[in-house]
């Protein structure tokens, strides 16, 4: 068997050859990152995706470098704005068209009022058992007459006009 040799040195210079390896390296982490079961191109948000959480990272590392306790100081910004009365729009503003999730107070507060469930249900049911109707039905029957009483008196008012 005859074996050919060839030297790519001969025919590529070196920006040619970094110019083909990054091309590959492109192809490579589109085949491997981005492609789904069927062996299309998975959607741009997913691409961005990758992309936001390689540059979180970097940007990261870079903070803590200049800022060595950004962490804390940034548990210490949050647990500020969820005490603040001032932020708590923020903190429980619920989603709207723009966001894909409700804020983690909103969702916290919905598990809460689920989680006592049972609670509610009981105060509800007591609250109708003991409300006292009497006060609602005076006011009721007090309206219902004072109505009656204007119709009346148009009513004598239209008659007097008819007699004049």
């Amino acid at each position: 068997m005859a074996q050919i040799e060839i030297n790519i040195n001969d025919y590529l210079s070196e920006e040619e050859k970094k110019e083909i390896v990054i091309e590959m390296f492109r192809q490579q982490v589109k085949k491997e990152l981005f492609k789904s079961i069927d062996g299309t191109v998975k959607s741009d948000s997913e691409i961005q995706r990758v992309i936001g959480n390689i540059s979180h990272s970097i940007v990261m590392n870079e903070v803590q470098k200049y800022i060595p306790d950004c962490e804390s100081m940034i548990k210490d910004k949050v647990i500020n704005t969820l005490t603040n009365k001032e932020l708590s729009y923020q903190v429980f503003k619920k989603k709207d068209v723009w966001d894909k999730d409700e804020s983690l107070a909103i969702k916290y507060m919905n598990e809460a009022i689920t989680d006592c469930k049972e609670l509610f249900q009981n105060r509800i049911k007591d609250t109708i058992e003991n409300y006292d109707l009497s006060k609602d039905i005076s006011e009721n029957i007090s309206d219902e007459f004072n109505k009656m009483a204007d119709t009346i008196y148009n009513l004598s008012e239209l008659f007097k006009k008819k007699d004049n």
